[in-house]
């Protein structure tokens, strides 16, 4: 197959795959699901601009595509018996850990110039060299849970790309309520992730390893953070390290142990509130329903301390049209 014509089969099975992982996440409840296979899609929308190790994504993209078939061949057999194992959702989410490593990586490539590329190469071989043995052990552990052949390679996955998309669709066929929300599968109560704090925990972004220069900024920001019902923005130019500065708060003991939840959502592919809304419903671990805003506001009133951090709301907020939108919703949830 012409590299060009398998580039453009490869987003294509990805994306469907992917979109049937967030149905069938919606639809069972799975957690994490809907949120990696929200990141699948926004790794996909970003590959036009990596400029580096392309070959590579591509083929961990082709990973991604693997797994996910595998995981909504897994789910066909746990929503027909109703039960949802510990260990499943546990893998499910530390395979997300990684797409979401993945995809940081691919949205560090969007507008970067030579010489940020070059700066940022090693922290980028060390991101990659990792996802791509986190991808490694994913793919044969999914395979295995499917009753597939765990046999690796990249051979191996170009063989059965087309199969395995095929494959896909007999699925959906047999199993038609595996995409129908009125069927529900329960996670077993003695899983550590029923919990939707604790879920929530585990897919933070990490602290910076190294953090210097905006010592000052950090203090004020978790000063801030202490005051009843905080609001804080972290204003600036693209690159000068807001996120960085976010996730240092974000990770700081100080507010982990003043809010029992913390959420991370990457805004960077939102358009509109409605898209923002159904992010923060995935993140949050919320089923998806005709009113989400108020789910949302309801979730948050109701819950102990929490802190949501928005990373790259920007996206959305300095859209054309969308300020004031954005503003209104974030009055409501006030």
């Amino acid at each position: 197959m012409p590299p060009i014509v398998r580039f453009e089969t490869l987003i294509q099975y990805t994306t469907h795959a992917a979109r049937v992982a967030q149905d069938i996440a919606q639809a069972a409840q799975v957690p994490f699901l809907g949120v990696a296979a929200s990141l699948s899609l926004s790794i996909l929308r970003g590959l036009d601009a990596v400029k580096s190790n392309k070959e590579e994504c591509m083929v961990m993209v082709e990973q991604i595509h693997d797994i996910l078939c595998n995981i909504a061949m897994i789910c066909s057999v746990s929503t027909t018996n109703g039960v949802l194992s510990p260990s499943l959702v546990a893998d499910i989410a530390k395979f997300t850990q990684s797409v979401r490593n993945l995809n940081t990586f691919v949205m560090s490539q969007e507008g970067k110039g030579k010489i940020k590329q070059f700066l940022k190469q090693f922290d980028s071989a060390a991101r990659l060299k990792t996802c791509r043995e986190d991808m490694n052990q994913f793919v044969t552990l999914f395979r295995v849970q499917a009753g597939a052949s765990a046999m690796s390679g990249i051979a191996q996955l170009g063989k059965n790309l087309d199969q395995q998309h095929e494959d896909l669709l007999s699925l959906l066929a047999n199993y038609p309520d595996l995409t129908n929300s009125d069927r529900v599968s329960k996670i077993d109560t003695d899983s550590n992730f029923s919990n939707k704090s604790e879920t929530s925990l585990s897919m933070l972004p990490p602290g910076p390893h190294i953090f210097r220069g905006r010592e000052s900024e950090l203090e004020q920001a978790l000063s801030t953070l202490q005051l009843d019902s905080p609001r804080l923005a972290i204003l600036g130019m693209g690159g000068i390290g807001k996120t960085t500065l976010a996730t240092a708060a974000l990770n700081h003991p100080s507010v982990i142990v003043r809010f029992s939840s913390r959420y991370f959502v990457p805004c960077h592919s939102v358009a509109t509130v409605a898209d923002l809304v159904s992010l923060i419903v995935s993140h949050v671990g919320l089923a998806k329903g005709a009113n989400s805003e108020a789910m949302i506001i309801k979730h948050f009133k109701d819950s102990p301390a929490t802190l949501l951090v928005l990373d790259n709301l920007e996206a959305v907020w300095e859209s054309v049209g969308m300020k004031a939108e954005v503003e209104d919703f974030f009055v409501l949830t006030y």
